[in-house]
């Protein structure tokens, strides 16, 4: 999860890691034992306050998702190297996370060598832990359609974040915010329970 709004973007970049205070650095091609990095993300979905994506290692640099994320203005949640910390401090507080919301669910192995070459092909997935999967779905499971005149009167309450993909994935609120007051349980009096999906 990042913070913000993401957008599907390609990112490419140069690193240098600084070994005093292990961390990676964006810096500029023709700067001593730069390396080369490159990232593509794709937003799954987005809320009031961040977005949900899938990011492409094409690299594969020390630290590289949580760089150039930050370095777009949307940093991992609980990335207390490269995020923000004011946001990490009211997840920390909400849901206890005391690591990065970063999780590699899939691994493809194109051309392993030597005893590996067995795996050549093979894609191995890995779900969510338990406490990922609870904030996951704190965010991003509640989610509707909404008809032209109902969106118009809760557009002109709360501004209401950009859908990503079909009108199921449209918008969606954490707990303790305005968007609660339209979850389904208890619906807003302009919105009849069928507009709900989750």
């Amino acid at each position: 999860i990042a913070m913000g709004h993401m957008k599907d973007a390609t990112l490419s970049g140069y690193v240098k890691k600084n070994e005093d205070e292990g961390k990676m650095y964006l810096v500029k091609k023709d700067t001593p034992g730069a390396l080369s990095m490159k990232t593509i993300v794709h937003v799954l979905k987005r809320c009031s306050t961040c977005s949900l994506v899938e990011v492409q290692l094409i690299t594969g640099r020390t630290h590289e998702i949580r760089i150039h994320l930050s370095a777009t203005g949307h940093p991992v949640m609980g990335d207390s190297k490269y995020g923000d910390f004011e946001w990490n401090k009211e997840i920390k507080k909400k849901f206890h996370l005391n690591h990065q919301f970063l999780h590699a669910y899939q691994l493809t192995f194109v051309d392993p060598i030597g005893s590996m070459s067995y795996l050549k092909g093979k894609t191995v997935t890995s779900q969510l832990p338990e406490q990922l999967e609870k904030i996951q779905k704190e965010f991003f499971s509640y989610s509707f359609s909404l008809t032209p005149f109902v969106f118009f009167v809760l557009h002109s309450l709360y501004p209401l974040s950009t859908p990503v993909g079909s009108p199921a994935e449209a918008q969606c609120f954490p707990s303790g915010t305005p968007g609660q007051f339209f979850r389904p349980q208890r619906p807003f009096a302009l919105i009849q329970p069928e507009y709900f999906s989750k």
